[in-house]
């Protein structure tokens, strides 16, 4: 939290102190968020991507190359797949849709 807060503190600083306004600030806080993502995404940094899986080579102790292991996550992958879609076609699936297309209309129907 010290890294990123300091950062913040040092683009502020200089941003603020020059009076930076409007889209031009806008630009350049994206630029720098662009930068940062670069430079903490890539591997080269040692700071292990974006999702931090470098070397992933075993999933609960299987290799995830093994034949076994690959058709046991697709099974599983499937086994999912239509537990969602007998949850999305229950009552409690049509309730869930409707609170996401209008939230207001289905609570003022109870």
């Amino acid at each position: 939290m010290l890294v990123p807060g300091l950062l913040a503190l040092l683009f502020g600083f200089f941003a603020f102190r020059s009076r930076i306004k409007g889209v031009y600030f806008s630009i350049m806080t994206q630029a720098l968020t662009y930068a940062g993502m670069l430079l903490f995404f890539r591997n080269e940094t040692g700071f292990g991507g974006n999702n931090d899986f470098t070397g992933f080579t075993t999933l609960l102790g299987f290799s995830i190359t093994a034949t076994g292991t690959r058709i046991a996550l697709f099974i599983a992958t499937v086994l999912l797949l239509a537990a969602s879609l007998a949850l999305a076609r229950s009552k409690f699936g049509r309730v869930l849709t409707a609170v996401r297309d209008v939230e207001n209309r289905l609570m003022f129907c109870g």
